[in-house]
């Protein structure tokens, strides 16, 4: 739990910073999976932040087993910049993962998540977006732990997830290898069937390179659904793939 800990006092120390500058916003996304055979799936996910960006994700995913899962695909970005809120800055994002989840207890799990993103983006210019484009890459490891609090049916649960996600970009139009954002998900769920409702609290810590940094924090809405599959049994042992496929 030292990680954590080190988040903690990440947060604490953004908040105590006059520097930093806070900002509300609220995120919705739709995340689904459809089984088109045997190991092999259909990714699709969507997130909408009103005045923060919109990403359409789609990609094709391999589970050579249980707890293993590789996917990779092309997203659609739309972003806003640090002079309008308008989503005007388009981005090009082909991308890959590796997953890795586990039980690690009657009602817990655990998965831990490596992705590279490929980021094709309009350039800027003053307080202008340019028709023509720059390329880095953006490296994510995530990790995120679920425990169930309580079962009603075969199908039914609810259940409490803490994920926390560390980007970093590396190339030359970004001035090498520095620190994107940390974020912080707190998320109560409610499972039913295939959908799975996620409700809760987001912390995105986006430092700035003369300190302090902006937090951006709210409300957070996210709706899992998976196709293809039979109905989870929440009330056996969770495995790795009753954990859902998160942004």
């Amino acid at each position: 739990m030292k990680w954590w800990l080190s988040i903690a006092l990440l947060i604490f120390a953004l908040n105590t910073n006059a520097q930093t500058v806070h900002e509300g916003e609220a995120w919705f996304g739709y995340i689904t999976t459809y089984k088109l055979r045997d190991k092999l799936y259909l990714w699709n996910d969507f997130h909408f932040v009103p005045g923060g960006f919109f990403v359409s994700r789609h990609g094709l995913s391999y589970r050579p087993n249980k707890r293993f899962n590789l996917t990779g695909g092309y997203a659609w970005v739309a972003t806003s910049t640090s002079f309008t809120n308008r989503l005007e800055r388009h981005e090009h994002r082909p991308w890959g993962q590796i997953e890795y989840n586990t039980p690690i207890a009657r009602k817990s799990s655990l998965r831990a998540r490596i992705r590279y993103d490929a980021r094709i983006r309009n350039r800027i210019a003053g307080n202008e977006v340019l028709d023509d484009y720059m390329f880095y890459s953006r490296l994510r490891v995530m990790t995120s732990y679920r425990f169930v609090v309580k079962k009603f049916s075969e199908t039914t649960r609810t259940h409490f997830n803490v994920m926390n996600e560390f980007l970093v970009n590396a190339g030359h139009e970004v001035g090498g290898w520095n620190m994107d954002q940390n974020r912080v998900y707190l998320l109560g769920g409610f499972d039913v069937a295939n959908l799975t409702i996620l409700l809760g609290y987001h912390n995105r810590i986006i430092p700035a390179q003369a300190g302090g940094g902006t937090m951006k924090h709210g409300l957070t809405l996210w709706l899992v659904q998976t196709f293809g599959e039979k109905p989870r049994q929440p009330d056996k042992i969770i495995t790795p793939e009753e954990v859902p496929q998160l942004y």
